[in-house]
């Protein structure tokens, strides 16, 4: 599901993008750099929503710290992109996009790989949909 809805939200957000960042009150000014971040950060739509539902599975699983020392993790690799994207790279709005885009990937990927590791996924599992009986409560 959150794949889907990831997928979709690339391209309703790439459609829409400058309406929305005019939605939200960005002026002139800003709307051109809001617009550029917002495409930036597009990339990684689908991993962000895994991300979420990653967290939710540790949780449920009443693991809280690798969810937490992960995020650590990937706010080091945000926090190392930053400059090297922004001034090193000179991309601007762009490389504060690409560098949240890319530690938000890390992140859900790290935690992916705990959770086939620990034998918490399946990947076999995902091979088949979950019968519909069972989705339409959780939707």
């Amino acid at each position: 599901i959150s794949a889907v809805v990831g997928f979709s939200s690339i391209i309703f957000l790439a459609c829409f993008t400058s309406p929305i960042v005019r939605f939200f009150g960005a002026n002139e000014f800003v709307s051109p750099y809001a617009v550029s971040y917002l495409r930036a950060r597009l990339l990684a739509a689908p991993l962000f929503l895994a991300c979420m539902v990653c967290q939710g599975a540790f949780r449920g699983f009443q693991d809280t710290k690798t969810p937490f020392f992960m995020s650590i993790f990937a706010n080091a690799v945000n926090l190392t992109l930053y400059p090297t994207l922004i001034y090193g790279l000179r991309l601007g709005v762009v490389g504060a996009g690409i560098a949240t885009a890319v530690s938000q990937s890390t992140l859900t990927l790290g935690l992916l790989y705990v959770m086939v590791r620990k034998r918490m996924l399946v990947l076999d599992d995902l091979k088949r949909p979950p019968p519909l009986g069972k989705l339409l409560p959780l939707l």
